[in-house]
């Protein structure tokens, strides 16, 4: 099962020695946990909690994900006061395996740019 799930949250091939990673740090979580998570934070509506948010994310997501419908995550970024969205067009859930270089590249600049503004705005100054 974990094996197919794998393959399912990654858009580019899977090396053996990333394989057995996953495996093994999906594992640490019993089925019935994932389970839970997955129902507990899909069966809700967190839309008017988002507008209250006021604080620096960074929304990332794989457009190819068969997870979660990328646009799903795309109207989070749109509806967080200063978030910064990111999509990753060749990813699937697993963006930083699918896209590494560009992953590390977003998360790096987004920290720079959150750490160096006063207000500490998500959003890169124009």
């Amino acid at each position: 099962m974990i094996n197919q799930q794998v393959d399912e949250i990654c858009a580019t091939p899977v090396s053996a020695t990333d394989r057995e990673l996953f495996v093994t740090e999906m594992a640490k979580c019993g089925a019935d946990v994932r389970n839970a998570i997955m129902a507990d934070h899909t069966r809700h509506d967190w839309r008017d909690f988002l507008q209250q948010l006021r604080l620096p994310c960074l929304i990332m997501a794989g457009q190819q994900d068969q997870a979660y419908d990328w646009r799903g995550t795309a109207w989070i970024g749109e509806h967080v006061r200063g978030a910064q969205t990111v999509l990753f067009p060749d990813s699937a859930h697993a963006i930083f395996h699918d896209e590494p270089d560009r992953f590390v590249s977003s998360v790096l600049n987004f920290v720079e740019h959150v750490t160096s503004t006063p207000t500490g705005s998500a959003r890169p100054a124009p």
